[in-house]
């Protein structure tokens, strides 16, 4: 950045967050950096927000930019608002209830990086218990460099730091927005993945605000909060979407819910199948494929065998639970009377899902299917493949043998 201190937007979209939204406010007005805009979007809140919006607006004419809508159209809205708004470089983000350190943008400054190679940067959070601050850090470590392509090589979803922690190059948010309207929260989700097309992320473990957990939380630690819905039926959706749009082949070894209906659809088995999974992949791999092959096929029966500390994250699902011991799947840890009843049964087809980055690397988990079944086995991974798994001189085929 040519200009010694740049102007930097900073960004609030807010809704209903009058018990924290003074402190967030004020924790931007502190800061010791000497130039910057304040646009903060209330979203139709109902409650007293747009009164102390208007209030630090009359103070501080000039700086504070107050946007208020009448009706709640959610954070991507606001988000779009904002930034068409902005008028700066580089464009931070806080969330209404959480809040910055004195040295924010000072430190933004400091550590964004080379503009013409990095398209948006993190830092660290420390955690809030309601006003109790800690000392524990929202990330353990924050990954630099050209992430979406890492990412995409090692198949794993890149990961950041929540809104309060986030610049980006306004150029680059240009190109992004507008943020679809399917994000009415963790739209900074979408924000991250796509401006990773345009360029590297810079990082610091700095600790330059706080992340505040509360009970109204809508997604850390949040009961209500359905991770596997936001990532398969509303972020990676919109995110494959525009990857497609720029000619990026980025899939993190993911799928959407649609291509897991569409590749469960491909698994040939009766109309009643009597089907036995292994849990041995996140719990929400194995949510996609029950609920898929239910939605499919609601007549098959399924039988789950999981290790006793899933048993109560898995019984919501519709199978029949099987609990087994933990720790390395072996014969053993299922033990002999279990054993004993799975080989007295008779299955259709036996279903493993396992992390896409393994591929078929879970060879003790298909010798324990082979003891137990005398039927077809299949595996599902994350990215939502099927891959049959057939034996061929005591070592499973590989992918381009099993294609050929």
């Amino acid at each position: 950045m040519a200009n010694n201190n740049p102007l930097i937007s900073v960004v609030l979209s807010n809704y209903n967050g009058d018990e924290y939204l003074a402190e967030a406010i004020e924790s931007v007005l502190a800061q010791d950096y000497p130039n910057f805009e304040f646009i903060i979007v209330d979203d139709g809140s109902k409650d007293s927000s747009a009164e102390i919006i208007n209030s630090y607006a009359r103070k501080h004419s000039g700086i504070v930019i107050p946007i208020l809508n009448k009706e709640n159209e959610g954070q991507a809205k606001g988000f779009n608002i904002g930034i068409a708004r902005s008028r700066g470089e580089l464009v931070s983000f806080l969330d209404s209830d959480d809040l910055w350190f004195p040295n924010k943008l000072s430190s933004v400054r400091k550590h964004f990086g080379d503009t013409n190679r990095v398209a948006f940067h993190q830092h660290n959070l420390k955690l809030l218990h309601g006003d109790k601050l800690t000392n524990k850090p929202f990330r353990d470590f924050l990954v630099s460099g050209d992430y979406g392509n890492y990412a995409d090589r090692i198949r794993v979803m890149p990961i950041f730091v929540p809104t309060s922690g986030l610049t980006f190059k306004r150029s680059v948010l240009d190109k992004v927005m507008p943020i679809p309207k399917t994000f009415r929260v963790c739209a900074d989700g979408y924000m991250t993945r796509a401006s990773l097309v345009w360029g590297q992320v810079s990082s610091t473990n700095e600790f330059c605000g706080a992340y505040r957990v509360h009970k109204g939380n809508s997604t850390f630690e949040s009961p209500t909060y359905k991770r596997s819905r936001y990532l398969h039926s509303i972020l990676l959706p919109a995110i494959f979407a525009f990857y497609k749009r720029h000619n990026v082949h980025w899939r993190f070894g993911y799928a959407t819910d649609e291509e897991f209906l569409d590749s469960l659809s491909k698994l040939t088995m009766p109309t009643s199948a009597k089907v036995l999974m292994i849990r041995c992949a996140p719990p929400e791999i194995i949510e996609k494929i029950v609920l898929g092959m239910r939605k499919l096929n609601p007549s098959i029966s399924i039988e789950l065998m999981t290790q006793q500390s899933f048993v109560k994250r898995m019984s919501s699902l519709p199978v029949s639970l099987i609990p087994i011991g933990e720790g390395i799947l072996e014969l053993s840890t299922i033990g002999d009377v279990t054993t004993k009843i799975i080989r007295g049964r008779e299955y259709d087809i036996g279903i493993i899902p396992y992390n896409s980055w393994h591929g078929t690397k879970y060879g003790n988990v298909y010798e324990i299917l082979m003891e137990l079944l005398d039927c077809p086995l299949a595996g599902v991974s994350t990215d939502g493949k099927i891959h049959p798994l057939n034996w061929k001189q005591g070592s499973w085929l590989s992918d381009e043998e099993q294609i050929q």
